[in-house]
């Protein structure tokens, strides 16, 4: 990445060279190159070096293009300066819904011009959906509806778990069993799982707290699970119709809905996740549970989102928004996990690029990232419903060419 970005800054002042001279203002006379002072010098790489910066993402963004199937936006300043988008919403490789099919009906099924990925295609976000979940929980306690040091017993009393607080799960500080190591046979096949049943199981199934609330950091979908159900809990609203009025509708967030509405929305060809493999992923029973997943949505839409909860503070306000971009894992007497955690965003606090808040998403094939640095205003989304990793590595590229390290 280095040599690509010192060739620009050589094509580019090579064409400086090339012209001989150049105008530093509009008052001052032509110059030659050599002639230039250090600070005329400077001037001209501040005004150059930006342009030189976003071309380099660019390339950077046309060399991911060749193998990303879904979706890449960068912005800079609120400025997309990389929209691309590749690929299929299915690969008809292989796969359990795909038995039956001869290789040449795979193909053309695959070429169809409605399975050709768009822009506004809208996947299953995996955990970056948990961002907007918490979004809805600050929301509430925003306005006084829930204390975030709400014990969970309050809103469940059959809760077998002392000691957990609202905070707890928003940090992934509770010690609740993981429901996804849960075996197979609890959730049957007739159907996809709600969450209130999932939540049910977790209470009923009486398994073991992996710590006591508050003593570790441990990232766990259960926690989210139930944040979602306390969201319609405390509203009195079913949670998709919660999030749609009060955040999605309110900012312009098309193509953004649950998995429990899609077939509300019949004329879109939905994304089907991919392993590395490129073998289609099924649908299954915990597809159903929201909040610490579930939530569909394009990289159009997640630029809305960035702008009205980060920059403007449209959904929460700002001391809010800081709440969850402020490590919130800390533990009890103060220490403080390797992994930084807030409400319902990754933290990292780099030595050569800052602080940023970021999630990853990861389920049946669908594999995404989703970066904000809040010193510049630098973010970038990257959806994909293929895991073959082309995201890997992605922050440190972006952020390397915008540092210059």
């Amino acid at each position: 990445m280095k040599k690509l970005i010192l060739s620009i800054f050589f094509i580019a002042f090579s064409g400086i060279i090339a012209a001989q001279s150049i105008k530093i203002d509009s008052k001052s006379c032509p110059k030659r190159l050599d002639e230039l002072s250090t600070t005329e010098l400077n001037a001209i790489f501040d005004r150059v070096n930006p342009k030189l910066k976003a071309k380099a993402i660019q390339e950077l963004g046309e060399q991911i293009g060749e193998k990303l199937n879904g979706t890449l936006l960068i912005s800079l300043d609120d400025k997309i300066i990389v929209r691309k988008t590749c690929g299929y919403a299915r690969l008809y490789k292989r796969g359990k819904d795909l038995n039956g099919m001869t290789i040449s009906q795979l193909n053309q099924a695959r070429a169809q011009s409605k399975n050709k990925l768009t822009n506004s295609s809208p996947y299953e976000l995996a955990s970056v959906s948990k961002q907007f979940t918490a979004a809805a929980i600050l929301k509430l306690a925003s306005q006084g509806k829930l204390n975030l040091n709400d014990n969970l017993s309050k809103y469940y009393p059959n809760n077998p778990y002392p000691g957990i607080t609202v905070h707890h799960l928003l940090s992934h500080t509770s010690g609740l069993p993981e429901y996804f190591d849960f075996p197979d046979e609890c959730w049957g096949t007739s159907g996809y799982v709600s969450n209130a049943t999932a939540i049910q199981k977790v209470f009923s199934r009486h398994e073991k707290s992996m710590f006591k609330p508050g003593t570790r950091y441990k990232y766990v979908n259960t926690n989210y699970l139930i944040l979602a159900d306390l969201v319609s809990k405390v509203s009195g609203m079913k949670f998709e119709r919660y999030m749609a009025d009060s955040i999605f509708n309110p900012i312009g967030m098309n193509n953004t809905f649950y998995f429990s509405q899609k077939t509300e929305h019949k004329d879109i060809t939905f994304p089907r996740g991919h392993l590395g493999s490129g073998e289609e992923v099924a649908f299954e029973p915990l597809d159903g549970t929201l909040g610490d997943k579930g939530l569909y949505s394009c990289p159009e839409a997640l630029m809305k989102w960035k702008i009205a909860y980060f920059t403007d503070c449209m959904v929460i306000p700002r001391e809010w928004v800081e709440k969850a971009m402020t490590p919130q894992n800390n533990l009890i007497g103060g220490a403080r996990p390797s992994e930084l955690y807030g409400y319902g965003l990754h933290i990292e606090e780099d030595k050569h690029h800052g602080k940023i808040v970021y999630h990853g998403g990861l389920w049946h094939g669908f594999h995404h990232i989703m970066v904000y640095r809040p010193s510049d205003n630098v973010f970038f989304v990257c959806l994909s419903n293929y895991r073959n990793r082309v995201h890997i590595g992605l922050s440190g590229k972006i952020l390397g060419i915008i540092d210059g390290v």
